[in-house]
């Protein structure tokens, strides 16, 4: 499963992103991680769930990236939630590029029962017609 938010820069994504870890980390039964390209973060998440800053491995494009959530995916059978802040730049790619991404760790959380939440720098007629019903929310 995947959830996109989306919207222009600067329009409080992040801050949505945080309050939607709080939100189900009350309900999740399993692990969390928080994706970020630094520690900025660090504070405002609950102790229980993990910050990984991307920037400390050295993954330098979209298949790199895409490797690395399956290695984690792979390590970690209770993973329920993965929060990724930035998708794009996390994953080195383009708009272009978005389309493709998303429906592969849709069909890895599919296979896996993990729920990868992304905020995602673009507005709802930047982003293909096979990614929309991924839109939760436009802000």
């Amino acid at each position: 499963m995947v959830q996109l938010i989306i919207g222009d820069k600067g329009k409080g994504k992040t801050t949505h992103l945080l309050d939607l870890v709080e939100k189900n980390l009350d309900k999740a039964t399993g692990n969390c991680v928080y994706v970020d390209k630094s520690t900025k973060h660090m504070y405002d998440l609950n102790r229980k769930v993990r910050l990984v800053n991307s920037t400390e491995y050295p993954l330098n494009n979209k298949f790199e990236f895409m490797g690395f959530i399956c290695g984690m995916v792979s390590q970690d059978n209770d993973l329920e939630y993965v929060y990724f802040d930035n998708f794009m730049v996390l994953a080195n790619m383009t708009i272009d590029d978005l389309e493709g991404a998303i429906l592969k760790l849709d069909e890895i959380g599919n296979q896996f029962d993990v729920k990868f939440i992304a905020t995602v720098s673009a507005t709802r007629d930047q982003i293909s017609s096979k990614i929309e019903k991924f839109v939760t929310t436009e802000l």
